[in-house]
């Protein structure tokens, strides 16, 4: 029986047997690799990748980890979903799936990442309830990434069921899958980064950024920089380590203002040719911190969009 059935259930979403699936407990996946599906699955592409779970230690885990990102930063463009594949049967969380947590969390330091996760809960009968909450799962999660309003879709399958079963409620849930990826946006696969297993999570910090760029006796027009940086926290209650704050986007506005109001700004020196006419240095930083949130998952089988590419 397969730890988790994710390779039978990349067949099982793609109507086609291409994954290697084997009974034995260890994982029969040693290497990325990827599909496309057929007839009305012809837009989906999956990638099958090493359970990190069901690997043989760190070593395992950090070169699966570096193969997956290397498939996907090759094969990926138009990545929209992360699929995370769990038993149904097993009631606790393993090491093994926290640790794997954890790479992917070193793996995917993007903003908004966990709206493109999904959970599948697999070797789940007909009979078994399709609303479930795993509240060791979450706890952990939440711990992990430092948010506390993370909601994943969640899918009820059994892609091996036996010959003649009803198993018309796995293939609603396939569909209901698919047309959830199918709406979301593509993964900047250009962020998916190779990391040691050093860092317990990875937490993307974002802010804004306004810099006064002009002022005149009744507005101020301001620049506005959305900036992100990642928080690292090692093991072992280690201070976090920063990395620099980057400029991910930027707009600007103009604020109408009352005369009697401009002054409360405190303006520091701007580049010279951004003085007005009256010689008044105008730049201003006014950072407001927005959030700081995500970033953690287990990726097995990801659905990716038709375009991306050959």
């Amino acid at each position: 029986m397969q730890v988790h059935g994710k390779s039978s259930l990349g067949n099982f979403i793609l109507k086609k047997n291409v994954f290697s699936v084997s009974v034995n407990p260890n994982s029969e996946t040693n290497e990325t690799k990827g599909y496309s599906g057929t007839g009305d699955r012809s837009d989906i592409f999956v990638i099958d990748t090493p359970g990190f779970n069901d690997s043989k230690g760190p070593e395992s885990q950090r070169e699966y980890m570096n193969q997956m990102v290397d498939y996907i930063k090759k094969e990926g463009e138009g990545l929209r979903a992360i699929v995370v594949v769990l038993n149904f049967n097993e009631v606790r969380l393993s090491e093994n799936i926290k640790i794997m947590i954890r790479i992917i969390a070193n793996a995917f330091p993007i903003a908004g990442f966990w709206k493109h996760v999904c959970i599948v809960w697999t070797f789940c009968d007909c009979y078994k309830p399709q609303v479930y909450y795993n509240k060791e799962l979450m706890d952990f999660i939440n711990q992990t990434t430092g948010s506390e309003r993370i909601i994943f879709p969640m899918f009820f399958v059994n892609s091996k069921p036996l010959a003649g079963y009803d198993n018309s409620r796995s293939e609603n849930e396939i569909e209901s899958l698919l047309k959830w990826a199918r709406k979301l946006s593509f993964i900047d696969v250009d962020k998916v980064v190779k990391r040691d297993i050093f860092y317990e999570s990875v937490i993307l910090e974002e802010k804004d950024e306004e810099i006064i760029i002009n002022k005149t006796k009744s507005s101020l027009t301001i620049q506005i920089n959305h900036l992100t940086r990642e928080r690292r926290i090692p093991y072992y209650e280690r201070k976090p380590v920063y990395s620099d704050w980057e400029v991910g986007s930027s707009k600007t506005k103009t604020k109408e203002f009352h005369k009697e109001y401009v002054p409360q700004y405190i303006y520091r020196d701007p580049p010279k040719e951004k003085k007005d006419e009256e010689g008044i240095d105008l730049d201003e930083t006014m950072p407001n911190l927005l959030a700081a949130g995500v970033i953690v998952g287990t990726v097995i089988a990801s659905v990716i969009d038709s375009r991306r590419k050959k």
